[in-house]
């Protein structure tokens, strides 16, 4: 940026934008030295990063974990590596006996503060499991776009029994919609996806829950 070379073609550290980046070239060679380091710096962090996703990835798939991702993978917004996180973090799910207790241990529900008969909520409580609460919120974004069948999402649904497959369609419908009824009524977005987060968060204990009707 100091020297006016300014990327315009969309999203920062794409693949379009590093492949932007390695094309520019300066007059000082110096200058072309040090982005030559920068560039070698980040591909190194980048492919650290894929190592370790691939190694995680593989985790997901021993059969401890196969099946439980399989089935959380079906959720819109939650795929292996979200999956996997959602498992290690909470342990067992079985410790939760509701919905509602799930959600308050991930910290998404609203504070209260009673005075007499008045009843007032606030932020979040955010107590609990801080990574746990940044995962959900991360899959939460994902309600903003309009429901869709890809030939990627259907691959999820393989193997899969029906209830599941109908509950995960029916929630992916219902926040979607909850979303957007919030941003409607004037609220930030990043309110909007804290409140599918908590409702995120209950779909995920009954994902969990084997024997519960859909």
């Amino acid at each position: 940026m100091r020297h006016d070379r300014i990327w315009s073609g969309g999203k920062g550290w794409t693949l379009r934008h590093l492949t932007w980046i390695r094309a520019q070239r300066f007059v000082i060679a110096e200058l072309d030295r040090a982005l030559a380091e920068h560039l070698t710096a980040l591909e190194l962090r980048l492919g650290q990063r894929d190592h370790l996703e691939a190694e995680i990835l593989a985790i997901a798939q021993r059969p401890r974990y196969a099946a439980d991702v399989a089935r959380l993978s079906c959720l819109r917004g939650i795929k292996a590596l979200t999956a996997l996180t959602l498992l290690v973090e909470v342990g067992d799910f079985a410790r939760f006996p509701a919905a509602s207790s799930f959600m308050a241990f991930t910290g998404l529900v609203p504070s209260e503060h009673s005075s007499g008969e008045a009843r007032h909520q606030g932020r979040i409580t955010k107590s609990g499991n801080a990574h746990l609460r940044r995962v959900l919120v991360e899959a939460a974004w994902a309600y903003r776009a309009r429901p869709g069948r890809s030939a990627q999402r259907l691959r999820r649904f393989q193997d899969q029994p029906p209830e599941l497959v109908a509950r995960a369609l029916a929630s992916e419908q219902r926040l979607h919609a909850r979303y957007w009824r919030i941003v409607q009524r004037g609220k930030r977005t990043t309110v909007a996806a804290v409140a599918v987060a908590r409702e995120l968060a209950g779909v995920v204990w009954g994902v969990m829950q084997p024997g519960l009707p859909a």
